[in-house]
């Protein structure tokens, strides 16, 4: 069964991919950028059952190599593939599925907004962030003790760094819900946060082709290698880039100015 699958949202014709882990997220989502895309194209947003994330992570198959799989067989039903789009550390996952759909020489343009490299340094600030929303259910001296005791590694291996923070959290989160007699909570949430931090996980594993990519980033924002520095970088906050009009109609811009020949979805390896 395919860890990925398409949330549409909106439009007809070719598709246009959005590679994003958007759960919970306080800055804005691809509606905008997909409202202005849905004129002429068909819109898709990744999706990624729960749970998942974490089994492509630290499974026995290579996590880009599943990843292909997952591509190939989540697309299978879509139209042809015009353009895909990449966020934050969703930008490696865009440049991994456009070279897994590219078609006799023709590899769909991608355009990424602030591509951010996955480090176990962005591990570990997810792993922070959501440490700290425990605070609500749980003394904060508990919370900062337990963030004390955790290593930073930045030397880690991605997999295992973001299994041993997910077991971290799900203890305290566990002790959090029992408290609230919120068994079921204390899955869901364990479950969410892992899938975060495996997602900046099978990021650092994929990669992808870089190069040749359309780059708008925000005020601030400065791409690390591999990603090329930004073609336009645009006066608006991290937490607004793709809620911003003039970033939806560069991004817009981007994906019509493709006149090539569309890719396919070939059959699944």
């Amino acid at each position: 069964m395919s860890a990925l699958s398409w949330q549409p949202l909106g439009g007809s014709g070719d598709t246009v991919l959005a590679m994003d882990f958007a759960v919970g997220r306080k800055g804005a989502g691809f509606e905008a950028v997909a409202a202005g895309l849905s004129t002429s194209f068909a819109v898709f947003l990744s999706t990624f059952q729960p749970g998942s994330l974490e089994s492509l992570s630290t499974g026995p198959t290579p996590a880009a190599e599943r990843f292909t799989r997952d591509i190939r067989t989540s697309c299978a039903g879509l139209p042809p593939v015009r353009a895909v789009i990449g966020y934050c550390a969703g930008s490696a996952f865009a440049c991994h599925a456009a070279d897994t759909l590219a078609d006799g020489g023709h590899r769909p343009p991608v355009v990424l907004l602030d591509p951010a490299t996955a480090t176990p340094a962005t591990i570990w600030e997810r792993y922070v962030e959501a440490m700290n929303g425990l605070k609500e259910l749980l003394p904060a001296e508990r919370i900062d003790q337990e963030l004390a005791r955790t290593p930073q590694d930045p030397a880690a291996a991605l997999p295992a760094y973001a299994a041993t923070l997910a077991g971290t959290y799900r203890a305290l989160v566990t002790e959090a819900c029992d408290l609230l007699g919120a068994a079921d909570l204390a899955v869901q949430l364990g479950t969410h946060v892992a899938d975060a931090l495996h997602y900046q996980a099978v990021a650092g594993a994929i990669g992808g082709n870089r190069r040749g990519a359309v780059v708008f980033t925000s005020k601030g924002f400065v791409p690390e290698p591999p990603y090329a520095p930004a073609d336009v970088a645009f006066d608006v906050a991290y937490a607004d880039l793709l809620r911003d009009d003039a970033v939806v109609r560069a991004v817009v811009d981007a994906v019509s100015a493709e006149r090539g020949p569309r890719s396919p979805i070939g059959p699944v390896a």
